[in-house]
């Protein structure tokens, strides 16, 4: 079972707590990552606007953004919220309580593979056995998918910024190519060599699970705007009642 030590810590900590009993309207909206301030009003309504959609809060036109979208999934952390507990927000409290639902609409761009490589993408510690680890939210934060500070990612021993995952513009075969080099620094980094970045040490894939981060990762590859309305007009339902991990 999953601990509860990420919903609770969230939670409780003041990061989302407050919006839940503010009033019965603001309890709708704290799951959809909403927020009343000007500034972020204006944003959205500024996006709504350029692109066409109602209720957008984003001005990025990835698959991934339209995902984001239909399914109120936050893409910004809350003031003094880790990466860590974002995560385990969104995984265990928003995604798990739409999938209980069978309401996590995927669309083109952004099917089942890439629903899961997601959760992999935000997993920072492995709950069942059959579950892909990335810890990639450690460092590649969203919105940006880049905490922009700096990681010694490899055996150069040299930190270096985060690199921004957002329209990488690769094959799957060069994305594949990537993932497994993390892997193998991952190796590394668990038997306490090159000094790699703590952050790998918890990363543990299967095949299949780095085929579907491939996925996610070809999602944050921006569409052309009518392309973006558009995939969100088809947007269909995916069915959850087997989360068998498999495509």
């Amino acid at each position: 079972m999953m601990p509860d030590r990420f919903i609770a810590s969230s939670w409780a900590n003041g990061t989302r707590l407050p919006r839940l009993f503010a009033s019965a309207a603001v309890v709708a909206l704290a799951f959809t990552g909403f927020s009343y301030s000007d500034h972020h009003e204006a944003g959205e309504k500024s996006a709504e606007v350029d692109l066409g959609v109602h209720r957008l809060e984003t001005t990025t036109t990835a698959p991934f953004d339209a995902f984001a979208h239909v399914n109120r999934v936050p893409q910004v952390l809350e003031e003094g919220e880790t990466p860590a507990s974002y995560a385990g927000v969104i995984l265990y409290s928003r995604l798990r309580n739409i999938e209980g639902r069978i309401q996590v609409k995927v669309l083109e761009g952004f099917d089942g593979s890439a629903y899961f490589g997601f959760k992999t993408f935000l997993r920072t510690w492995q709950d069942k056995p059959e579950e892909g680890v990335g810890n990639c939210v450690s460092c590649h934060v969203p919105t940006t998918f880049s905490d922009d500070l700096e990681h010694i990612v490899d055996e150069s021993g040299e930190a270096k910024v985060t690199l921004s995952l957002r329209n990488l513009k690769k094959s799957d075969k060069e994305l594949e190519a990537i993932v497994r080099g993390k892997l193998k620094m991952a190796e590394i980094a668990r038997a306490g060599k090159g000094n790699i970045d703590d952050a790998y040490k918890a990363t543990s894939l299967k095949d299949r699970d780095v085929k579907q981060l491939v996925a996610f990762l070809q999602s944050l590859n921006e569409i052309s705007k009518e392309d973006f309305r558009q995939i969100i007009l088809d947007a269909e339902i995916l069915d959850t009642r087997d989360l068998s991990y498999t495509q």
